[in-house]
């Protein structure tokens, strides 16, 4: 029974993972936000690595049991290679997505000390496998295997604690809160996977299954938080600022616009709600509702993001 629950319980492990891939590719075709997209290239590149060096790995050695110490560890070290790109990739990605929903930007010298850092970090690794090829000495690739493993981790702690500091800096109080609650999520997620990572756990079934299931599942609850957010608190689009600064005259014109369906539109293209706009208009919930159903049906759209791209689309053309 116990070797049917395993590989079971492995497929339930990779279904999770594909499932929070999709939401994150859902969230970003919704929103059209670039960080979002710096989060889905995250979630992809984490998920890549967690699957060649902790899946991978995995079976890799269970065909290999049996085989000589040196044989064991020098398959450590092809995996180390075939998945340190994707550790550095991972962590920049998640760096952007955060600075993203700060709205800030990451400093170019942060950028190229970042680069320089794992250029120097690859090329140790480098020397430490020649040694371990000619000596056939493990003890400094396990010193150095296991540093990776810390930095790697303490890297996305590191990155989330600076994401609670700076959230202060937001004006948005909606914005400020959900920052600190998704930092929060995921620094404790993150925290259990670096705890249990370094300690076998005793399990009726593999042993392995444990850390496995913490690196593919740990990012779907701050995932659904964000989802929450963003569909709650509707952001503002990317290029607002040209959006808003353009002269939209012949496109209010061209549709056929109220005075009031474009103080709406302009609202909207700033990621106000319709609770917000009853406020910033004075005007009730119910007309609010029927302004919007108007404008839908002169621009022959059915969402706020397929209106934005229409914006996007004009500003376009007139700049062509």
């Amino acid at each position: 029974m116990t070797n049917l629950i395993s590989p079971l319980l492995y497929l339930f492990t990779v279904g999770i993972a594909l499932a929070t891939l999709y939401l994150c590719f859902l969230l970003h075709r919704r929103f059209q936000l670039l960080f979002l997209l710096n989060y889905l290239y995250f979630i992809s590149t984490f998920f890549v690595a967690g699957f060649i060096d902790l899946i991978g790995r995995y079976l890799a050695f269970r065909l290999l049991s049996g085989q000589p110490a040196e044989t064991i560890m020098l398959l450590n070290h092809i995996f180390v290679f075939l998945v340190f790109p994707f550790i550095p990739l991972a962590i920049y990605f998640f760096c952007s997505f955060l600075a993203g929903f700060l709205q800030k930007k990451i400093p170019p010298y942060l950028t190229r000390g970042y680069v320089a850092f794992w250029a120097l970090f690859f090329l140790i690794l480098v020397l430490v496998t020649k040694n371990f090829l000619r000596s056939q000495d493990a003890r400094i690739s396990v010193i150095l295997f296991s540093v990776l493993d810390k930095i790697t981790f303490a890297s996305y702690l590191l990155i989330l604690a600076f994401a609670l500091f700076l959230s202060r800096d937001l004006k948005d109080s909606n914005q400020r809160k959900a920052v600190r609650i998704y930092s929060l999520i995921c620094f404790f997620g993150f925290t259990i996977i670096l705890i249990f990572s370094q300690n076998s756990i005793s399990s009726p079934f593999d042993p392995h299954l444990f850390p496995i299931f913490l690196h593919f599942s740990a990012n779907l609850p701050p995932l659904l938080y964000l989802r929450y957010y963003l569909r709650k608190f509707q952001p503002a689009p990317d290029g607002l600022p040209l959006m808003l600064e353009a002269n939209l005259e012949e496109f209010y014109s061209k549709y056929g616009l109220s005075k009031r369906e474009q103080e709406i539109i302009e609202l909207i293209l700033k990621g106000k709600s319709n609770k917000d706009i009853t406020g910033e208009l004075f005007i009730s919930l119910h007309t609010v509702k029927n302004h919007i159903y108007h404008i839908y049906q002169k621009l022959d759209v059915k969402s706020r993001l397929q209106l934005i791209r229409v914006v996007q689309s004009q500003i376009h053309n007139k700049s062509h």
